[in-house]
């Protein structure tokens, strides 16, 4: 890719990145749904791992509650023409399971356009350790 491509590449991840962001924080789960693919592997910094059918349900459930997120993406990678692999660091304050966290992580996303739709295919979030 040249620079142009890349940096074009490097916003539109950032524009799904907060945007997705904004849904989780606003509760937003239908719409959220939208933005995930039937094939979404979502891996917590806990190291839990959900498919879309229970990643939702625990939203809606309330398991999680979204506070506020920071995202600083690092890295973008063009895997082919139709999908992305994003690399950064997020900041975020949510309820988990009851309890009100501040979590750290590292984050590694995918991202495929799939029907002319760019859909959320991979996540994980490692937590940093604590300065």
């Amino acid at each position: 890719m040249n620079q142009a491509a890349d940096t074009l590449l490097f916003e539109l991840a950032t524009e799904l990145e907060n945007g997705r962001l904004g849904l989780m924080i606003d509760a937003d789960v239908n719409t959220f749904a939208e933005l995930l693919s039937e094939d979404v592997v979502y891996v917590h910094s806990s190291g839990f791992t959900d498919d879309k059918a229970s990643y939702l349900k625990k939203f809606r459930d309330g398991a999680f509650i979204y506070h506020s997120a920071a995202l600083q993406l690092k890295k973008v990678s063009a895997l082919g023409e139709d999908a992305f692999m994003a690399t950064g660091t997020i900041e975020m304050d949510a309820t988990v399971g009851g309890v009100l966290r501040h979590l750290h992580t590292l984050l590694l996303v995918v991202w495929r356009k799939e029907s002319g739709t760019w859909r959320l295919l991979g996540h994980q979030t490692t937590s940093l350790p604590q300065s």
